[in-house]
């Protein structure tokens, strides 16, 4: 099949910079936004008023470079994120990450996924910003400011542009640490005798294209069993946390697909399940929980 890779483990299939409904009930690809996403245009603006006219003094301390990122904004805990770098001196902001308050739940990065992702230099007093004119489906400007002399604080802007759907927030962002997860393939074992495999982007911070050679085996409510000889489980992407934990719900069509698990470095392991609702007489099949083992392919 051509979404199997040399190794016989599902490919993970093509991504975008964002994500869309999946499943039944009008389920949000990147879960539903909570009060907190919703209110945080206002409340990172107010409280960036009073501090506004504070300017970053570069010599006397730049911003710390790593992540920077907001509170969890949405059930999984997906968060504004972005990442400082310093390179010959100069301070720059790239790998630009937020969801939108109002463009269905979507969350996607600043920049074409597989591609160089734009570095926006911060100036003298602390700001950065960037568009993308050609954007059509996703984030199309960024625009942020770090607040003191020696910043703990910033306040980044994002207007997103999706179809019909315009859309802008604030988020207030605060220095974090982070596990290292590394991005790329990765491939593992799960249940004893299936392979698995899926990837990594994002800077460590999002996992996506879960396949499986083969399931584990369904039993149904019926008495009977089954397995498939490869199951792919969509397009859903999960968000990896601080702690390098994720969580996943996936459903499509008449399968529901949950995981859990944690990434650390180049190495991880968790559990899922697979069930599936049959309209025959097998009724609902179920794999029960199975465990997994996994390492970042080299």
């Amino acid at each position: 099949m051509p979404w199997l890779n040399a190794a016989g483990v599902p490919a993970a299939r093509c991504r975008r910079s964002y994500r869309r409904d999946h499943g039944r009930g009008g389920e949000v690809g990147s879960g539903r936004l909570t009060p907190r996403l919703r209110l945080v245009s206002l409340v990172g603006a107010a409280a960036a008023l009073p501090l506004a006219f504070q300017p970053v003094d570069v010599a006397g301390g730049a911003p710390r470079t790593g992540f920077w990122e907001s509170a969890p904004l949405t059930e999984r805990g997906e968060s504004a994120s972005v990442l400082v770098r310093r390179l010959a001196g100069r301070t720059f902001v790239t790998n630009i990450s937020t969801p939108s308050p109002n463009c269905r739940g979507q969350f996607g990065i600043f920049g074409e996924p597989g591609a160089r992702l734009p570095r926006l230099r911060v100036d003298a007093r602390g700001r950065f910003r960037g568009t993308r004119r050609d954007q059509t489906d996703g984030i199309a400007a960024v625009d942020g400011r770090f607040i003191g002399r020696r910043p703990r604080l910033a306040v980044l802007g994002a207007r997103w542009r999706s179809g019909p759907c315009r859309s802008s927030a604030r988020f207030r962002l605060r220095p974090v640490s982070r596990v290292h997860v590394r991005d790329g393939t990765w491939s593992g074992t799960h249940g004893g005798d299936g392979a698995m495999g899926f990837e990594v982007v994002n800077t460590g911070r999002e996992a996506y294209g879960f396949g499986f050679a083969p399931s584990p085996p369904f039993r149904c409510a019926d008495g009977s069993t089954h397995r498939y000889p490869t199951y792919v489980g969509g397009t859903e992407l999960a968000w990896i946390r601080r702690d390098g934990s994720f969580s996943l719900r996936q459903a499509e069509d008449d399968m529901l697909l949950t995981m859990q698990g944690t990434l650390r470095g180049g190495a991880g392991s968790g559990s899922f399940r697979i069930i599936e609702t049959h309209p025959d007489g097998r009724g609902v099949c179920d794999t029960g929980p199975a465990a997994f083992t996994a390492g970042r392919s080299p």
